[in-house]
């Protein structure tokens, strides 16, 4: 008898929580005898996926589940409704909402069907939404939060029928060393500008004369109704000199720029794993990251692959940017040697088969459970 794994993503763009499924799709439809994905009309994930010898044979199903936290309540009885057919129809042996937002939604909806349900904690406010919720007998429930950081404290207890792990998002490391960097500007940073993002303390330390000289190149747009990315470029176009600030907005290719730069500056006050972080490693450049940014700074200390600031200001993060252009470039090389080194030991696609195996990988002899 087939074994049947539904994949649930409400996810419209590729951020982060999509990039990480997608990573494991292939192996995901490896394990199981078919894997259906459910997604939003549009989702750029279901284009992704299309490639099957990249991805795997993966069903895709659209239903209207997308921006729900936005839409009418009928329109989330709808959603309900939607998704109950589906399952009737598609009688999955698990189920796996890949972001967690929806999760109150799902659980009664797999307690009805008596199949267990996985759910993958990737932004930090569905923690207070997931971390409450129980298994029940014959719907088991898997809570998998991404990096220390994001376990609740003190974090949530198991029991017969609800089971906690932590494992790293996967990250596809390229097979070759990566190209020494530099040639454009010593710093680079990556990211939506947002205020929780902090692009405004780069612009604010660039004002400082000991880093006359030197340049930061900031890519990334705000949202199209947050006045904050006008508001930083406005700053830096007043106050630092000779524009030593430079806004390149959002390019599709901005990871591949990565390797015009030295170091990579991450002013996020809190990520939940910081995929930038080892965009940054496998392109050769040298973190600089927030030492209370959670998973970020987490993976940063872990690897001794970075550079931590103390707080989350202006002066703290100028002083480091002191620090990253005193520091011998056989230093910085080696710390981004490092990062890179401890990546693949601990962020690969099969250190991450083997922390899930017996909650997404089974084997096809294996029962889901």
């Amino acid at each position: 008898m087939s074994r049947v794994l539904m994949i649930i993503d409400p996810g419209l763009q590729l951020w982060g929580s999509e990039r990480a499924l997608a990573a494991t799709l292939k192996p995901l439809t490896e394990a199981w005898d078919r894997v259906v994905l459910v997604t939003p009309p549009g989702a750029a994930l279901a284009g992704l996926v299309a490639d099957r010898a990249t991805h795997g044979p993966v069903e895709v199903i659209h239903t209207p589940i997308g921006l729900l936290h936005k839409k009418s309540r009928a329109a989330r009885m709808m959603a309900v409704a939607r998704l109950s057919l589906l399952l009737a129809r598609v009688r999955p042996d698990k189920i796996y909402l890949n972001q967690a937002g929806l999760c109150r939604l799902l659980v009664p909806l797999a307690r009805w069907v008596g199949v267990p349900l996985v759910l993958h904690v990737r932004l930090l406010e569905d923690v207070p939404r997931v971390a409450p919720l129980r298994g029940r007998v014959g719907a088991p429930l898997h809570q998998v939060y991404i990096s220390d950081a994001m376990l609740p404290s003190p974090p949530p207890q198991e029991d017969a029928y609800t089971f906690i792990h932590k494992a790293y998002d996967p990250y596809l490391f390229a097979p070759e060393d990566p190209r020494a960097p530099g040639g454009v500007a010593n710093f680079v940073s990556l990211g939506r500008l947002a205020q929780s993002k902090g692009q405004h303390l780069l612009v604010a330390a660039m004002k400082d004369p000991a880093l006359n000289g030197h340049a930061a190149h900031i890519f990334g747009e705000g949202g199209p109704d947050d006045p904050y990315g006008v508001s930083i470029k406005t700053e830096a176009a007043g106050q630092v000199a000779d524009g030593r600030v430079v806004f390149h907005g959002f390019r599709e290719d901005a990871t591949e720029a990565l390797s015009g730069y030295r170091f990579l500056v991450s002013t996020s006050n809190f990520e939940t794993l910081g995929r930038v972080v080892v965009e940054a490693w496998e392109k050769g450049l040298m973190p600089i990251v927030y030492a209370g940014s959670g998973g970020a700074a987490e993976i940063v200390r872990k690897s001794g692959g970075g550079l931590l600031y103390c707080d989350w200001t202006a002066e703290s993060l100028a002083r480091a940017l002191r620090t990253a252009l005193e520091m011998p470039e056989a230093l910085r090389a080696e710390r981004a040697a490092r990062g890179l080194n401890w990546g693949r030991a601990h962020l690969g696609i099969d250190t991450y088969q083997t922390r899930l195996a017996a909650v997404l990988f089974e084997t096809q002899s294996t029962p889901a459970s």
